[in-house]
């Protein structure tokens, strides 16, 4: 099953280069973001931090690369998508921990 996860996360940045530096991806945005998802699920609870902090970051930082002379728009583009692919394994993050919390509440 790590192959999986760790397929996903090879696929998932492979794909956010390609469409980052031009290649016309159909459906290229929710691959992303299920492939995101999917590498996460073999990631320990304690990388939750980062990884939600990373997608911030990703998410509000990628596109001032674009400033960047010659190589500006594809690295923005690259890192966009890799903010894609970030965000929903921030989503899956996040509904598997108020999963978590609804379960602790019905079970006390």
């Amino acid at each position: 099953m790590g192959k999986l996860f760790a397929g996903a996360r090879a696929v998932a940045v492979l794909l956010a280069v390609l469409v980052g530096v031009g290649v016309v991806v159909p459906m290229a945005t929710p691959l992303l973001m299920i492939l995101g998802a999917v590498a996460v699920l073999g990631d320990p609870e304690e990388n939750n931090v980062r990884l939600l902090l990373a997608t911030g970051i990703l998410s509000l930082g990628a596109a001032s690369l674009d400033q960047i002379p010659g190589v500006g728009m594809y690295l923005a583009g690259i890192f966009v998508n890799l903010g894609t692919a970030f965000m929903g394994a921030s989503l899956l993050v996040i509904g598997r921990g108020l999963l978590q919390r609804i379960k602790a509440d019905w079970t006390k």
